[in-house]
């Protein structure tokens, strides 16, 4: 209900009064519109509240399933074998590298670098999210958290057969 809406319904009842009325009757009717302009507000501020919390518990929902999605999707056989060699990240089979998986961890906040997410308590070497500082331009790159103290990032990654070939050329 708006102020409006109030105020109609106060001058809708105004013509029934008539010149009878009372001080008593005025006083009565200031005294239920201040009520019911009380309670409009009230109700307004409760559905404030209710709205926040609930678009935070949404957007806390979204971040969950979308993890979910991210598991569902890179769960497979070898990394069932290997299922702690990750910790909290998720294991991502890749037969093109040497280990033969690697640890997806993107789905753990974007931080400024690894060193930061290292910071933060991740020591599982993997992908994670970073913000470069261009307009929150947040990429992907490898961590590496257990190589001389942690908080490597990964820039390049030497390719051998990629080198072989370019130099038959």
């Amino acid at each position: 209900m708006t102020n409006n809406f109030l105020l109609m319904m106060l001058v809708t009842m105004l013509p029934e009064l008539n010149a009878t009325s009372t001080d008593h009757d005025v006083k009565m009717l200031k005294l239920q519109f201040k009520a019911l302009m009380k309670l409009q507000t009230d109700t307004s501020q409760k559905l404030t509240n209710t709205n926040q919390v609930l678009s935070q518990k949404l957007s806390q929902t979204r971040q969950e399933l979308n993890a979910l999605k991210l598991k569902d999707q890179t769960l497979n056989g070898y990394c069932k074998i290997k299922s702690n060699q990750c910790g909290s990240c998720y294991c991502v089979q890749d037969f093109n590298i040497p280990s033969k998986f690697y640890c997806d961890c993107r789905a753990k906040p974007a931080r400024r670098d690894c060193k930061e997410h290292y910071m933060h308590g991740e020591r599982t070497n993997g992908l994670y999210r970073i913000n470069i500082n261009t307009y929150g331009m947040i990429v992907p790159v490898f961590c590496a958290q257990t190589t001389d103290g942690g908080g490597w990032t990964l820039a390049c990654r030497r390719n051998n057969q990629l080198l072989s070939q370019l130099e038959n050329l």
